[in-house]
């Protein structure tokens, strides 16, 4: 079983300023539930299936997978990536891996980074919508200015603008006492140049109760 580097997560890493090392690193001195706790997936859940794929593969003769990234702090250690990696070799009897180590007390930096890591490394994916979302939480928590959103993550800045207007739009309409469930970004796009609220109120409230979804809003 080999752990290999990954050269576009050096290259990252790099131009953000953060010094990765490679090390030999003890399973043993991750803490995998704060590494969990600390996932910025949208579901935050470790797959099982796709562990048990990983630890079947990690049993194959010419088996080789990139190393992980372990931000190592001074009384504890946790993973920015390779949580189901790690999980299936602790299932295969792997005690000590090669991976990427740095030390990052930043919290910006901290929540930052393994979203960023996502959209490269992760053989599971990460969704347009989902890193949208992330997108979303950089600029509204961090003040990161959207175009370099979009250039971390690896999205178009206008998929962003659009992003956020839909988002802001959806709270509008909520705040107006209208469940937004169900509502299309269709719908969402037709209404978003009302300024008027008695008038965003009331064809909220036409469209919920008429069940109008996609592209049906257009023909209002």
């Amino acid at each position: 079983m080999r752990w290999v580097k990954d050269h576009k997560i050096e290259a990252r890493f790099k131009s953000l300023y953060v010094n990765l090392e490679v090390q030999k690193y003890p399973i043993e001195d991750i803490d995998l539930e704060e590494s969990l706790n600390r996932q910025v997936r949208l579901d935050k859940k470790l797959k099982d299936d796709i562990v048990l794929q990983y630890a079947i593969a990690m049993e194959q003769p010419d088996a080789a997978f990139p190393m992980v990234i372990v931000n190592k702090l001074k009384n504890f250690s946790f993973l920015w990536s390779g949580l189901h990696r790690i999980h299936a070799a602790k299932m295969v009897g792997i005690k000590e891996i090669d991976a990427y180590v740095c030390s990052i007390s930043d919290p910006r930096t901290q929540d930052i980074i393994p979203r960023i890591v996502n959209t490269m490394e992760s053989s599971i994916g990460q969704t347009r919508e989902e890193s949208l979302v992330h997108a979303q939480h950089v600029i509204e928590n961090w003040g990161v200015e959207p175009k370099e959103a979009a250039r971390l993550l690896g999205l178009r800045y206008e998929w962003i603008v659009l992003h956020m207007r839909l988002a802001k739009m959806n709270t509008t309409i909520a705040n107006l006492g209208i469940n937004t469930n169900g509502f299309s970004k269709q719908i969402l796009t037709k209404l978003s140049p009302i300024d008027n609220t008695t008038v965003l109120k009331e064809t909220a409230k036409f469209l919920k109760t008429n069940k109008v979804v996609g592209d049906e809003a257009y023909r209002f």
